[in-house]
């Protein structure tokens, strides 16, 4: 594994252990989210969902965390749809 690379892991409803639900890799600096196949217990679906859920979340919780944090209104923009919530994170997802 090289330092651009990281694995998801989920924990699925009544289980006990983690699984890896699919892989994020930096090529050319660009993001890419590789769900993996059956080894993952994953469907495509399943990791659309996951995303959707976590994008709701980020944009629930997006200005009480940057109150938390302190960030001041140029820092919040700068990291808005920069960071967290790139278009290109999401291209293609359907």
């Amino acid at each position: 594994m090289s330092s651009k690379e990281v694995y998801v892991w989920i924990w699925p409803e009544n289980e006990v252990t983690p699984v890896i639900c699919g892989r994020i890799e930096e090529v050319c600096s660009q993001i890419f989210f590789d769900r993996g196949s059956l080894q993952f217990l994953l469907t495509q679906k399943g990791a659309i969902e996951i995303v959707k859920d976590q994008i709701r979340t980020i944009e629930k919780k997006w200005k009480a965390v940057c109150e938390e944090a302190e960030l001041n209104q140029v820092d919040q923009n700068l990291l808005w749809k920069r960071q967290f919530l790139n278009p290109f994170t999401v291209e293609g997802m359907k």
